[in-house]
């Protein structure tokens, strides 16, 4: 589904989104916080870039890049990043939702008038300066870590971040879909998919900040860098630990059915041997097609359980293949079938 814009309904601020027979669906912000415009992955970049050396793309190109070309407006802010030969473009939701904190739980203040300050509140020890959160049952164990500190630290102290925040209600207001870029370089985590010479983003992760303007002067700061994901740095770890003999076929990663009938006996076997007891709830297709996904792509584990299977499932079975060389079996029949595609 393709995020289109905003519109109010009941006095509500209502996101539209267009699914591929240009449908619309009015959603709240809340409902929709994990969105994916697209549902294709298939590589992974990581990145530091500069915000200020971003531009901007076409929402309507990105759109049907990812299958969606009915009543789609230019209400989407959608950005491009010119890096070697590669064009990446990714639209504002994608990255409003890295950028800004726990999503699910941020929600509600995003959306409405000076909503940082109903989220956090600045605390003053000493010399020192500090974001308190305001305490709520929904953001649990997230309100204590320390990644999210740092974010509302960044967010309330830095004043080009904190018209970021603003922005995103001013923006919606206006029926867009968008925020002011803050004035920072990042270390991002960019999955998606190639079209040609353009790389259309479907998962972005934010793993560091590095602001490049003063804090306001009462903030008494003098951290130079942020760390936003930690728990993402997996993103990171995962794009070396790809298998670089895959390759796909138009993009697709999913094993054909004349490659399957090849791969099938060899995964299959010492299965009873891997797994005695209750038969697994997966599909073992299902859960190669997750192998080989993960390791073509570079993804983690964890969002490739937002796609294929069980959390687990697809790691242990991988473990197990590459010990006793059924894996590099699997990538011997895959490459030879894909070299002859």
């Amino acid at each position: 589904m393709w995020l289109d814009r905003f519109e109010r309904v009941d006095g509500k601020l209502t996101l539209v989104g267009l699914d591929k027979l240009g449908r619309a669906r009015y959603l709240p912000p809340m409902q929709v916080y994990k969105s994916r415009p697209g549902d294709s992955l298939s590589a992974a970049i990581t990145l530091r870039t500069s915000f200020c050396d971003w531009e901007r793309a076409s929402s309507r190109e990105y759109a049907a890049a990812v299958g969606i070309e009915s009543d789609v407006t230019e209400h989407h802010e959608t950005f491009l990043i010119l890096t070697g030969r590669t064009r990446i473009v990714l639209p504002a939701w994608l990255l409003q939702r890295t950028m800004f904190g726990p999503y699910n739980c941020i929600t509600e203040f995003l959306y409405v008038p000076n909503g940082l300050e109903q989220f956090c509140s600045p605390i003053f020890d000493g010399n020192e300066f500090t974001v308190g959160i305001v305490p709520r049952k929904e953001l649990g164990k997230a309100r204590k870590t320390a990644e999210l500190a740092q974010r509302m630290e960044w967010l309330y102290a830095y004043p080009t971040a904190y018209r970021a925040w603003n922005s995103v209600y001013r923006f919606a207001s206006s029926g867009r879909i968008g925020f002011e870029l803050p004035n920072a370089e990042v270390l991002l985590s960019v999955h998606g998919k190639h079209a040609g010479d353009t790389f259309y983003a479907t998962s972005v992760d934010i793993l560091e900040l590095n602001p490049l303007e003063r804090p306001l002067e009462w903030a008494k700061i003098d951290r130079e860098s942020y760390v936003f994901s930690s728990g993402n740095i997996q993103y990171m770890i995962a794009s070396k630990t790809r298998d670089s003999r895959l390759i796909p076929i138009n993009n697709e990663w999913d094993m054909t059915d004349q490659e399957w009938a090849l791969i099938e006996p060899v995964a299959s076997y010492r299965r009873l041997a891997d797994r005695p007891g209750r038969p697994s709830g997966y599909s073992l297709r299902d859960v190669v097609n997750g192998v080989i996904l993960k390791m073509g792509t570079g993804i983690s584990w964890s969002e490739l359980w937002n796609q294929r299977t069980g959390f687990s499932v697809s790691p242990m079975l991988y473990k197990r293949m590459k010990a006793d060389g059924r894996w590099d079996k699997i990538v011997e029949v895959l490459a030879d079938s894909r070299q002859k595609a």
